[in-house]
């Protein structure tokens, strides 16, 4: 599956993410329906919309899930954004994820009249966007669409993470959130149902080694001093923590990994893989958080999924 990176510096982009109402919706019809300049869209389709909302589908073909995120881009201060098994209209949708009991009307995205920089990391069946708030050097995000699963056949492997509370304060900022620990579900992350599918929005583990709270806040030395390496792991699933003795590994998170260093590295490094890793290219995002520390590490080839 192709894998494209959208940025807002790139020629012919939409406008800034900001407090306009539309303002998101504009930057993911671009993005993951529409194209632009020499950029082609992700392969989703836009199945609903309306007055500042839009519904978008991801693929339909199998394995894919076909699910929908419905963004509500009314309001000048933040967007909201919930996923759904199926819809009949922009506004009417069965089986939310994560459901209003759990947060009412969905996600949280904040804008402010100064945020201008955002990306869009996507394939036809996820995609991430970071966007700089009210001009911050650093990332907050959003996450929507199908994971990479253990499952030969996972029809409910759909994920949403994002900000659960209202506000800006940095420690909402629940994407590059994970836990060292198989019990702990993470802040801000659900997905449409656990893996035999008995459970509807099931809030999931984020599960990365060496981490404190946040992507890239523990670890070795860097660069690791024995091969001057830079080590990292995979964003493992854990979508049962209900307090067995035994947890699930549902899969992983597509194409984010988890640095295995303290605050590694500097915003917008790129590097590439090596070994088992080679041909294939990593972007370094640094994290928003109460900290103000950590690094999240995105795959940006073809080799996802």
């Amino acid at each position: 599956m192709t894998v494209t990176v959208y940025r807002s510096s790139d020629t012919s982009a939409p406008g800034a993410f900001n407090n306009t109402a539309g303002s998101l919706i504009a930057i993911l019809d671009a993005c993951l329906v529409n194209g632009y300049g020499s950029q082609l869209a992700a392969g989703w389709t836009k199945a609903f919309s309306g007055a500042n909302k839009a519904a978008y589908r991801n693929s339909t073909v199998a394995p894919s899930t076909g699910f929908y995120l419905r963004i509500d881009d009314t309001s000048t201060t933040e967007s909201r954004a919930v996923g759904y098994e199926s819809m009949a209209d922009v506004d009417t949708g069965t089986d939310a994820f994560p459901t209003n009991t759990q947060i009412a009307g969905g996600m949280y995205l904040p804008k402010s009249a100064t945020t201008t920089t955002w990306m869009v990391i996507a394939d036809n069946r996820c995609f991430y966007f970071f966007y700089k708030y009210a001009g911050n050097a650093k990332w907050q995000g959003f996450f929507f669409g199908d994971i990479v699963s253990r499952l030969a056949s996972d029809p409910y492997g759909c994920a949403i993470i994002g900000r659960g509370n209202t506000g800006t304060s940095t420690n909402d900022e629940n994407l590059p959130r994970a836990s060292n620990t198989l019990s702990q579900v993470s802040q801000g992350h659900y997905i449409a149902r656990n893996y035999n599918g008995t459970v509807k929005s099931v809030n999931f583990g984020k599960y990365a080694p060496l981490t404190s709270t946040y992507l890239g806040t523990s670890g070795f030395a860097y660069p690791n001093p024995c091969d001057s390496n830079f080590l990292m792991d995979r964003c493992s699933i854990i979508d049962d923590t209900s307090g067995a003795s035994f947890y699930d590994l549902r899969g992983h998170m597509p194409g984010m990994w988890n640095p295995m260093h303290n605050d590694p590295a500097a915003d917008g490094d790129t590097f590439s893989g090596k070994d088992d890793l080679s041909g294939r290219s990593y972007l370094i995002i640094a994290n928003v958080n109460t900290s103000s520390v950590g690094k999240t590490v995105m795959e940006t080839t073809d080799t996802w999924r």
